[in-house]
């Protein structure tokens, strides 16, 4: 059950990587994404009857799982209060559970504006607090669009049915085994307030995710981690089994020399990717040595080669790239803050000069192909001729190597994501 303001996109993410593992249904609620206009008002008991209504117009088996996100959530604890034996678990996202009489004042003036000036006369009041701007990724943007297009009607009697509702006693009638996320960044539901509201319910636990308060939207992998775990789901399927190199796998004379090589080298091993590339052993040999100029002898300081490295692995949600390479940028000397920042989607703040100018250049490569005029010319001046070629030269090297860990699936089982979207 989707958020208010939401839809049934606001669990896209979840469903695709929970496919194989279990049956996922979600819905536009009435008055939200592609569901009908309302004519009239609506009251939480009337959401939880639709509900209702999902549930048997698709005949789907008890007990259920259900989750649900802030006032969704809500609707959750009451279909399990009429339903106790149709119930297996709740997991609930960041719940609210009722509205205190200045948040409803709040609620109301929202509603208001909505219906006057339409959703984005109310974007900055609704959106600010609940996704902060310093938080946002291109997630953000997707899920502002939807926002944009809310029917404004809907929106409003949905937020007058959440200011009626009340739920905390029926939640203390429950014995349903419950999960609850918090955001550790959300300050509409912080995770102090979740645990004050939960501490009763021994059924219950609570766990933080790094996320606002759109849990299900900024991070669905932790999201996912965290339900899978508490559901006992079965592992996920990797689907086709991707040949590559592992320990103890017979190798033929040019593997074993291309092997060798790597191993005598400043590495002093086998790189990762390389597992991929062995079946080519010239292109492994090649490859490699390319790999060992770029990352160990260069004319740039380490601590511009890693944030080069971890900059491109960002971008190629290169989950092995980055759990090798961000400690390496740390130690080199890049602030930790600028490091989260590129892990969750968002350009650092307060880089040095040749730092902005190594982010500008990767970004600028990956997602526009070009270098500006302006931006050579700065580069050039901030960092010199040959250094401006071997920083190209690891941003397309990391590239091959982001595009091979991702191919062969290298690393992936190695920890769970880092990136806090899908």
């Amino acid at each position: 059950m989707h958020e208010l303001g939401g839809g049934l996109e606001s669990w896209q993410a979840l469903a695709d990587m929970l496919a194989d593992q279990v049956r996922v249904v979600r819905f536009d609620q009435r008055g939200s994404g592609g569901s009908y206009s309302p004519v009239e008002a609506f009251t939480t008991d009337d959401l939880v009857d639709d509900l209702e209504a999902v549930v048997a117009k698709l005949g789907i088996d008890h007990p259920v799982h259900l989750v649900g996100a802030a006032f969704g959530a809500a609707q959750c604890i009451s279909y399990a209060a009429r339903h106790p034996d149709a119930v297996a678990s709740l997991t609930l996202l960041a719940p609210a559970l009722s509205v205190s009489t200045p948040s409803a004042a709040v609620m109301r003036e929202r509603a208001a504006g909505a219906l006057a000036g339409g959703m984005a006369s109310i974007e900055t009041l609704s959106l600010d607090r609940s996704w902060p701007p310093d938080r946002r990724t291109d997630r953000f943007d997707d899920y502002r669009q939807r926002f944009l297009t809310t029917d404004p009607r809907g929106y409003a009697w949905a937020h007058e049915a959440m200011t009626a509702t009340d739920v905390h006693g029926e939640l203390a009638g429950l014995r349903v085994s419950t999960l609850v996320m918090a955001g550790s960044h959300d300050v509409v539901r912080p995770p102090t307030l979740l645990r004050e509201e939960f501490a009763a319910s021994a059924s219950a636990q609570v766990v933080e995710i790094d996320a606002s308060h759109f849990l299900a939207v900024e991070n669905p992998r932790a999201v996912v981690d965290h339900l899978a775990r508490f559901l006992d789901l079965p592992p996920r399927q990797s689907g086709l089994e991707r040949p590559v190199h592992r320990d103890g796998d017979p190798l033929d004379t040019e593997q074993r020399a291309a092997v060798q090589e790597a191993i005598d080298g400043t590495r002093g091993r086998m790189p990762e990717p390389m597992r991929a590339w062995i079946q080519s052993p010239e292109l492994a040999r090649r490859a490699q040595s390319l790999g060992e100029t770029l990352r160990y002898h260069t004319s740039l300081e380490p601590r511009l080669s890693e944030l080069a490295v971890i900059t491109t692995a960002r971008l190629w949600r290169s989950e092995y790239e980055w759990c090798v390479h961000a400690p390496l940028a740390e130690e080199a000397g890049i602030a930790a803050t600028a490091v989260e920042s590129l892990r969750g989607g968002r350009r650092p703040r307060g880089l040095l000069s040749d730092e902005a100018v190594i982010v500008d250049l990767c970004v600028a490569l990956h997602c526009e192909r070009r270098v500006s005029d302006p931006l050579f010319d700065r580069a050039s001046r901030t960092l010199g001729a040959k250094a401006l070629a071997e920083v190209v030269g690891i941003l397309g090297y990391y590239t091959l190597v982001s595009m091979t860990l991702n191919t062969y699936r290298l690393g992936e089982d190695a920890a769970p994501s880092p990136f806090p979207d899908v």
